[in-house]
């Protein structure tokens, strides 16, 4: 995944999860994306900033402006 990231640069803020498919269905189930198969899963985005608790979800698939507007709130 590390590998996966540094293609597209993302920055070490941003977290990419790999493991069993136990863990990777425990990881979805946790934040209500687990759809019971990957052809059924729906594009979501997660945001938190940092030192927080609280997560901001956006549903479909999120535009660069979205990704703003959110942040920026």
């Amino acid at each position: 995944m590390k590998d996966y990231g540094k293609k597209f640069n993302s920055s070490d803020k941003w977290k990419f999860f790999t493991g069993s498919r136990e863990d990777i269905v425990t990881l979805q189930t946790a934040f209500n994306a687990y759809r019971g198969s990957k052809m059924n899963h729906e594009p979501i985005t997660l945001l938190r900033k940092a030192n927080t608790e609280e997560w901001t979800r956006i549903e479909g698939f999120a535009s660069a402006k979205d990704l703003i507007n959110e942040i920026q709130e």
